[in-house]
């Protein structure tokens, strides 16, 4: 197949979603299909190589590395005109571009729909609030146009069910590289810290800004009074905000912002660890959370949308409601007992290893492109 894949963003900048196209276009390309990501320029790049399109493009303010793009500068038109499948990670810019293109040359047309857009809306300044209604709605028109609509989770399906989304939806969960996340050097990361290997270890991994409730995390963890071991690993515009915090709560001997790994060194933080925690209640499908079931981790996490798809509780890991006692006594629990930490490791890799692969998310990614070619042949 001829497989278009449409982002507004991609590698240097590191986020979920940039990490699913990356995996996703590389198995695909691996199968023999002929895949182009369709991105915004970015100087740190080279421009079309490897199956990397380059749009111009230039920077959002905020120096977030984000960048607004003008697809309709560039010559991707052509690379859609003779696509069999066109598929977006994003309902904006690039994404509605690309629809008016699949629409015009009559393509399978398909979005990804992999961030609870209304829940960040909250998170910008003196507009956000204003913003999400209006928001949804086109979230859900865009939706609409589509000739399917994946889901990574299916708490997203039923939402976007409930929202008013009447095209056919798939669910696609995400996938990681599960074996290599079960090879890391646990004892290089503690090293890094100054970790002792028997003293216990809680990890968070991801992104380090306000969506993902990380004031809550470390606060929670202050207050445990065997003032556990907490490393949070990641970049983000609150990384500065947050190490404050810490020495405000005199906890910079027990609570570490390690800041960004290279990609590379991030299963020795998973291996080092003996719980996975995190308060987030903004995901969609969490790739840090597959990433620490394949290293053999249990989790704790706040039963929301997207943790709790992923999470069973009493299984994998723990789920807790938004209290900050909860959230502590969960962690407690799993400190307390190795045994219980191992049979709930052992269950996560399982499902790591069985549900979550990125063979197996494009398995069901080929299934999903098969049936869009199929849907649309059927309107002409």
């Amino acid at each position: 197949m001829r497989i278009a894949l449409i982002t507004e963003a991609y590698t240097p900048i590191k986020n979920g979603v940039v990490h699913v196209v990356e995996l996703s276009k590389n198995e695909l390309q691996n199968r023999g299909h002929l895949v182009k990501v369709i991105t915004p320029t970015n100087e740190k790049v080279h421009s079309n190589k490897n199956g990397i399109v380059d749009v111009p493009s230039i920077p959002l303010p905020g120096g977030s590395g984000y960048r607004l793009s003008f697809p309709r500068l560039s010559d991707a038109e052509k690379i859609l005109k003779k696509a069999d499948i066109i598929h977006t990670h994003h309902p904006f810019v690039m994404g509605r571009w690309a629809q008016k293109l699949a629409e015009k040359y009559q393509k399978p047309f398909l979005f990804t729909n992999h961030t609870q857009y209304v829940n960040y809306m909250h998170h910008i300044p003196a507009v956000g609030g204003a913003l999400t209604e209006p928001v949804n709605n086109f979230v859900v028109k865009f939706a609409n146009r589509c000739t399917v609509v994946i889901a990574p989770a299916l708490s997203t399906r039923e939402q976007l069910i409930k929202d008013g989304v009447t095209a056919p939806i798939q669910h696609v969960p995400n996938g990681i590289e599960v074996d290599r996340f079960g090879r890391g050097q646990g004892k290089l990361f503690r090293e890094r810290i100054g970790l002792d290997l028997r003293t216990p270890l809680l990890l968070y991994t991801g992104r380090i800004a306000p969506e993902k409730n990380l004031e809550f995390l470390i606060r929670a963890v202050a207050s445990i009074k065997t003032r556990p071991q907490l490393a949070l690993v990641g970049g983000g515009p609150q990384l500065d905000e947050l190490r404050q915090l810490v020495r405000n709560l005199k906890a910079v001997d027990h609570i570490h912002l390690i800041g960004p790994l290279n990609y590379h060194q991030i299963p020795d933080a998973y291996a080092a660890a003996n719980v996975f925690v995190t308060a987030s209640v903004t995901e969609v499908h969490p790739l840090v959370i597959l990433e620490a079931f394949a290293a053999h981790l249990p989790a704790v996490v706040i039963k929301a949308r997207g943790t709790a798809d992923i999470v069973e509780d009493g299984k994998t890991g723990l789920t807790t409601n938004k209290t900050r006692s909860d959230f502590t006594n969960a962690i407690n629990k799993l400190l307390k007992d190795s045994n219980l930490r191992y049979r709930y490791g052992q269950n996560a890799h399982k499902v790591a290893s069985s549900k979550y692969s990125i063979q197996a998310s494009v398995d069901t990614l080929l299934d999903t492109y098969r049936l869009a070619i199929k849907l649309k042949e059927k309107e002409a």
